[in-house]
């Protein structure tokens, strides 16, 4: 292992074995990538089902849970796109060092803002306030039922 400078992250040295190269990053892509975005659209797809007799709440749920995804996409499709380019062309300088880092700086990024949007939603933001503020466990209790309804 080395740490690549350029993608802000530890790389493995492949030297030229590049058949290693493209299997290991088509895994990480599917494994890291697609898997997260299918796991994200079903279980968001499934809340907004549990919550959608609630016509207010799902409304705002819906905006919140659009904004999550895309967030997520609009973060981590660089870093995917960068590496399976890389793979594409055989060559693991195709992409510039400063794309590398700014998509490695976005696929951070990601993870800063859900906890940002999440607490745009005055519900969450409400709950969340309340589990922070509480003594005792029957209070925690409480907030969980009150954000489940």
């Amino acid at each position: 292992l080395s740490y690549d400078g350029s993608e802000l992250v530890c790389t493995i040295r492949w030297n030229e074995d590049f058949c290693r190269v493209v299997i290991y990053t088509l895994c990480a892509f599917a494994v890291c990538f697609l898997t997260p975005i299918v796991i994200i659209a079903s279980s968001y797809s499934l809340m907004y089902r549990a919550y959608r007799h609630a016509a207010s709440k799902s409304n705002r749920l819906a905006e919140m849970i659009i904004v999550l995804v895309l967030s997520y996409l609009f973060c981590y499709s660089p870093f995917a796109v960068t590496k399976v380019l890389k793979v594409a062309k055989q060559d693991l300088k195709a992409v510039p060092d400063w794309l590398s880092m700014l998509a490695s700086l976005m696929a951070f990024l990601n993870c800063g803002m859900n906890p940002l949007i999440y607490l745009t939603n005055p519900g969450f933001r409400e709950a969340v306030l309340k589990m922070c503020w509480t003594n005792g466990r029957r209070e925690i209790h409480s907030v969980c039922k009150t954000v489940s309804k």
